[in-house]
């Protein structure tokens, strides 16, 4: 007989880097903000694996080792490690801050560090979602690839560390939280027209603060994000789905980072 296709489909989104931001429209109750849905789980329930940062920030205009000092060189300790935890720990936040109940109850993310945590077998073979880091990836700052195999989907997040200047924590925290987003469901946002408020959200997809900068703001999780997560989940407990969502500027939230 002959072998069975498998059907593969694949998702790649990326965050870049602009030094300079161009003039801006500001907010009215005209604007609108969207935030599109890339792909949708066959489960609300995700296991991710995060490979620590062999190291931390070397040097940015934080100094030295980022002003951290020399736990900066652990893989458990570092500051990338913190801030990608924390990141990660945020959408979860996010969705109860913001989230309906079913979507409060229903998502469930299971994260592990990989060489610190007691990660279950199935973490470890077979984890939704994989948050890693490499040395440099030029102005993309991080990616975020999703695959579907039959009825089996994967996520890999892949963070920079070093562009010129280290990274600071606000960028590693920013970073990640934009591709782990992505590999949760959701696309770039933007806005019509596109104003200073949607170009801060974590899921706008150009990044216009100095990479290793002293003082990054970090980019805090909307309400926008997590109406697009409805969408991502919503079929799984029996609400709708779709494509994408857009709201008003007059309602748009942030929460506190």
């Amino acid at each position: 007989m002959p072998a069975k296709r498998r059907r593969t489909r694949w998702f790649i989104a990326g965050l870049t880097s602009l030094a300079l931001l161009g003039p801006q429209t500001p907010a009215s109750a005209t604007t609108s903000y969207d935030q599109p849905v890339n792909f949708q789980w066959e489960s609300a329930v995700l296991d991710v694996l995060i490979v620590p940062p062999e190291h931390g920030q070397i040097y940015n205009d934080n100094g030295p080792l980022g002003g951290e000092g020399v736990n900066e060189l652990d893989p458990y300790q570092n500051s990338y490690l913190r801030a990608v935890e924390r990141s990660v720990a945020d959408w979860d936040r996010a969705v109860e801050t913001f989230g309906p109940s079913w979507l409060q109850a229903g998502l469930v993310t299971n994260v592990y560090v990989l060489g610190r945590d007691n990660t279950p077998q199935s973490a470890l073979t077979d984890p939704e979602i994989i948050i890693t880091t490499d040395q440099n990836k030029g102005f993309i700052l991080g990616v975020a690839t999703w695959s579907r195999l039959n009825t089996e989907s994967r996520c890999i997040v892949d963070n920079s560390k070093f562009f010129i200047k280290s990274f600071s924590y606000e960028d590693m925290y920013n970073v990640n939280g934009q591709e782990y987003g992505h590999c949760l469901g959701l696309g770039h946002v933007d806005g019509t027209p596109r104003d200073e408020i949607i170009t801060h959200d974590v899921m706008h997809g150009t990044y216009y603060d100095p990479v290793g900068g002293a003082g990054t703001h970090r980019h805090c999780i909307s309400n926008l994000n997590v109406r697009g997560l409805e969408l991502v989940y919503g079929p799984l407990f029996g609400q709708p789905g779709g494509p994408g969502v857009r709201i008003d500027s007059t309602v748009y939230e942030r929460m506190s980072c």
